[in-house]
């Protein structure tokens, strides 16, 4: 994901990758694709420890974040991490102030 500082500089934020609770192994090379791109594209890289596959949240540019209990609480993708330990990581690396949990769906 990429984020904009208050000067309108981009960087990325490399979230963990593990296939979706760990469907598909071996997901190793996967999980470096974010970081091979940011360098590539010499864009500031922002590490998270957190796990974070594509579609599993959406922002909207304000401050809110939506996303679902079934996909970041499972515990496959982030084992060790509460709703709130999760919320803070969006919040610190993402810099939304607010986050909606659906209990489960598509987004």
């Amino acid at each position: 994901l990429f984020v904009l500082d208050g000067s309108g500089r981009r960087a990325g934020v490399d979230f963990r990758f593990n296939a979706w609770g760990g469907k598909h192994a071996p997901f190793d090379s996967d999980d470096r694709v974010s970081a091979l791109l940011l360098d590539h594209l010499a864009v500031e890289r922002i590490p998270s420890d957190m796990i974070l596959e594509g579609g599993a949240v959406t922002v909207d540019g304000e401050g809110t974040l939506i996303t679902t209990e079934q996909c970041l609480l499972h515990p496959n993708r982030n084992p060790g991490m509460s709703r709130q330990d999760i919320e803070a990581e969006l919040k610190a690396r993402l810099g939304v102030t607010k986050v909606i949990w659906l209990p489960y769906g598509g987004l």
